[in-house]
């Protein structure tokens, strides 16, 4: 059981260092990302943009309510 965890973590880890390189911006708590908030990554998303636009928040506790608003939502075209 150990196993799965450790290898789901070191999953975790690869998934995490490919999305800060390829984020649109990044949040980050020491100010070594583009913002120190999340809802201040998520205002400057465009909005209506059919464009994915990925927010990349490094480890920590952020406390601060997050809302998301409708026009930031992508809508994908129907299949």
């Amino acid at each position: 059981m150990a196993e799965y965890f450790s290898s789901q973590r070191n999953n975790m880890r690869g998934t995490a260092a490919a999305l800060s390189k390829t984020a649109d911006v990044t949040v980050s708590q020491d100010g070594s990302g583009k913002f120190k908030r999340i809802m201040d990554a998520i205002a400057a998303a465009p909005s209506h943009s059919q464009k994915q636009f990925v927010i990349f928040v490094k480890k920590g506790v952020y406390k601060e309510y997050v809302k998301i608003d409708k026009t930031k939502t992508r809508r994908a075209p129907s299949a």
